[in-house]
């Protein structure tokens, strides 16, 4: 069975084009680096709502991630977004 590689994605506000920032093939490592760039003072990403702290946005990620699928939590992650494939697969 092929590896599972998980990518995380940015969007360039100027261009609105999407850069791929990580590449993992671990679910703790790509946890850990989102909820590292909800914690950063970027003001461009967040997770459900912006005006929550980050205390809580990361909570809410947190146990999201375990309850809910990608699309979902893509559409509450602002400013990054991510995806899977698998190794040698083609897109």
């Amino acid at each position: 069975m092929s590896k599972q590689i998980f990518l995380v994605y940015c969007c360039n506000l100027i261009d609105q084009e999407l850069y791929v920032i990580f590449a993992t093939t671990s679910v703790h490592k790509l946890k850990k680096f989102i909820i590292n760039k909800i914690e950063s003072n970027n003001e461009n990403i967040f997770y459900q709502n912006e005006f929550l702290s980050k205390e809580e946005q990361i909570e809410k990620f947190k146990k999201d991630f375990e309850r809910i699928n990608r699309n979902e939590i893509n559409e509450k992650l602002y400013g990054l977004k991510y995806t899977y494939l698998y190794d040698g697969e083609e897109k």
